[in-house]
């Protein structure tokens, strides 16, 4: 399928997140965070998922790709969601 691979994804977030929380100012992670972000935006739920899950996922991902593209967001805003990502993503990958 065209679908992009949800633990891929799910992988590229959680990196994406622990770099942000230690260097919310790394531009390549903020890059590489973006392009994941986009694809859960627009992914359907992935096999395994249920609809609460990926929906709580697809918050925290967009509040995070929020920050980084507010420029008036703190570094500490920015390392705040991707704590709660991060946090959030951790059992799963």
């Amino acid at each position: 399928s065209d679908e992009p691979d949800a633990q891929e994804v799910l992988s590229e977030l959680f990196v994406g997140s622990d770099r942000l929380l230690h260097d919310p100012s790394d531009k390549t992670a903020t890059v590489r965070f973006d392009d994941a972000a986009g694809l859960v935006a627009d992914m359907a739920v992935p096999f395994g998922f249920d609809e609460a899950d990926w929906g709580a996922i697809a918050e925290l991902t967009a509040t995070l790709r929020e920050k980084l593209e507010d420029a008036d967001a703190s570094d500490d805003d920015v390392v705040e969601a991707a704590t709660e990502l991060r946090t959030h993503l951790r059992p799963l990958v």
